[in-house]
C-alpha cells in the first residue's frame, strides 16, 4: 500500500529477513568478524545472543554468504527432541538418514565431518532460536566435540538465542561450558544508527537516495522502538502507510506518533495531559514571583529614604578656620631698619631617580631540531587460519586478499571506532580486523 505515493519497488520494512537490506552497524560487524574467526580457527561452540528482533538471524545469514569451503546446516525449527535434531542436522548436510536410528545417524555424520576435513572443508551447524533447546539436545551437540584431528574440531556450532542463555549455559553442564570459544551479544542500535538504518532500507527499496522521513521523525522512531531493528521496521512501515493515507509527501513526527498509538496503544495526548498542569504551574509561579518582586521594590525605596534623612540633619556646621599670623624674622641692631630681610630659600625639590637602563643583549636561540621520522608500524597476523583483507572496514565488503598466520603487514592507521586497521600486504591496500593483529615495532613475526 505504501508503494502508491512513494513509488517503492519493494516493501522497505518487511518482517522477513533479507540480506539485501542488511545494515552493518559496529555491533553487527564485530559479531560477524568474531564468529568468522571462530569458524576458520575450528574452535567449536560459539554463542550469539541478543534481544528478540536485534538481527541475529540476519547476521547468521550474512555470515553464511561470506563463508567459503564450508558445509552448512541451519536449524530454524524449535526442536527439543535429540533424535529429531540429529535427523534435521543430517538433512541440512544433505544426508539421507530417514531410516536410521540415532546411533547410525551419529556415525554417518562423523564420517561426513572427517571426509570434509580431509578435503579442506569446514562443517558448521547454526541453530536459530536456541533459547528453548533441551538439555538432551545440548548434550548431543557436545558429543560432536569429543573427536578432534590435529587439535581441530571437526564441526563448529553456533547457538543463537536470548541474553538469558548465558546463565543457562553456565549451569547446564560443567563439561559444556568451557567449550564456548566466543560469546557475542548484539546490542540495540543507537539513535544515529537508527536514522542511518531507516535511510539505508529506504534507499534499497526505492533505488535512490530520497529523504522520505523528516529528521525529527527519527527521534520518535528511536523513542518507540528502543533501537531494536524489528520494532524499527514495524513503526517505520506503519508511519509510511499513515502518511500515504493522508497524501503527505514526507513522513513527519506526528505520523510516527500515530503509528505508535496504533501498534502499542500509546496515547498521543499523553504528553499533553502531563504538560498542561506543568505549564499552568510555571505560569502561576512566574506571575506570583513577578508580583512579589513589584511589592518588594516600594518597600525598599521607603526604607532607603528613611535611612538618608538623618544623615542630612546631623551633618555638622563647618566653622571658619583660624588664620595664623606669619612670623617676622628678627632684625639685628647692626643692620639698618630699612633694609629688607633676605628671603629664606626654599629647599630644592629632589628629582626622581631615573632607573638605569640595562642594555638588552640578544639571546641566541638554538636551532629547532627536526622531528625524527616516524618509524613504520608493522603488524603480525595471530589467527592460525589467516586473516582476510577487505576493501572497506566492514565484514560485508569485498575480500581483496588473505594474509596467512604470522604474516607481516604494514599498518597505516586505525579507524575511529578502533575496530579495523588500514594496512598493506604485498602491495595490496585494504582493512583488517584489529583484534587479530599484534603490533610489532621491529617487524619480526614469530
Amino acid at each position: 500500500m505504501s508503494r502508491d505515493l512513494f513509488g517503492f519497488k519493494a516493501e522497505p520494512f518487511s518482517v522477513y529477513p533479507d540480506n539485501k537490506y542488511f545494515f552493518s552497524s559496529i555491533s553487527h560487524d564485530k559479531a560477524i568478524s568474531l564468529l568468522e574467526y571462530g569458524i576458520n580457527s575450528r574452535k567449536g561452540f560459539m554463542l550469539l545472543t541478543g534481544l528478540k528482533g536485534s538481527g541475529k538471524t540476519m547476521a547468521c545469514n550474512v555470515l553464511s554468504e561470506n563463508l567459503k569451503q564450508c558445509n552448512l546446516a541451519v536449524i530454524t525449527d524449535n526442536i527439543k527432541d535429540p533424535e529429531k535434531l540429529i535427523t534435521e542436522i543430517c538433512t541440512g548436510f544433505g544426508l539421507d538418514c530417514s531410516s536410521c536410528d540415532t546411533q547410525s545417524s551419529f556415525g554417518m555424520l562423523m564420517d561426513f565431518f572427517v571426509s570434509g576435513y580431509k578435503d579442506g572443508m569446514n562443517n558448521l551447524i547454526i541453530i536459530d532460536d536456541a533459547e528453548n533447546i533441551s538439555d538432551g539436545s545440548l548434550e548431543l551437540l557436545n558429543s560432536f566435540m569429543e573427536i578432534e584431528i590435529e587439535k581441530c574440531k571437526l564441526v563448529q556450532v553456533i547457538l543463537c538465542g536470548s541474553p538469558d542463555m548465558h546463565d543457562r549455559m553456565k549451569n547446564i553442564s560443567s563439561r559444556l561450558g568451557p567449550k564456548f570459544t566466543f560469546t557475542v551479544e548484539l546490542a540495540a542500535l543507537s539513535m544515529k544508527d537508527t536514522a542511518e538504518y531507516v535511510e539505508h532500507r529506504i534507499k534499497k527499496a526505492l533505488g535512490e537516495d530520497f529523504p522520505i522521513f523528516r529528521k525529527p521523525a527519527f527521534i520518535e522512531i528511536y523513542h518507540y522502538s528502543k533501537g531494536i531493528p524489528s520494532e524499527i521496521n514495524r513503526v517505520a512501515q506503519k508511519a509510511i502507510e499513515i502518511a500515504n493515507e493522508k497524501k503527505s509527501s514526507r513522513v513527519a513526527p506526528n505520523h510516527v506518533k500515530m503509528a505508535a498509538a496504533n501498534l502499542y496503544g500509546v496515547s498521543r495526548k499523553r504528553s499533553i495531559t502531563y504538560a498542561l498542569p506543568v505549564t499552568v504551574l510555571i505560569i502561576f509561579l512566574f506571575i506570583y514571583g513577578g508580583y512579589a518582586v513589584m511589592q518588594m521594590k516600594p518597600a525598599e525605596k521607603t526604607a532607603t529614604a528613611k535611612a538618608e534623612v538623618p544623615q542630612q540633619t546631623a551633618a555638622p556646621v563647618e566653622q571658619p578656620a583660624k588664620t595664623e599670623t606669619p612670623s617676622v624674622p628678627a632684625v639685628t641692631p647692626s643692620e639698618p631698619a630699612d633694609v629688607p630681610a633676605k628671603p629664606v630659600a626654599a629647599p630644592e625639590k629632589q628629582k626622581p631617580a631615573v632607573p638605569a637602563v640595562t642594555p638588552v643583549v640578544p639571546v641566541k636561540t638554538a636551532p629547532v631540531a627536526k622531528p625524527a621520522p616516524v618509524k613504520p608500524k608493522y603488524g603480525c597476523i595471530t589467527t592460525t587460519s589467516g586473516l582476510k583483507m577487505r576493501s572497506k572496514p566492514s565484514v560485508t565488503s569485498e575480500s581483496v586478499t588473505n594474509a596467512p598466520y604470522m604474516a607481516r603487514i604494514d599498518l597505516i592507521k586505525m579507524t575511529e571506532n578502533q575496530e579495523w586497521w588500514e594496512c598493506e600486504y604485498k602491495g595490496t591496500h585494504g582493512f583488517m580486523y584489529a583484534k587479530f593483529i599484534e603490533v610489532s615495532e621491529s617487524g619480526v613475526c614469530k
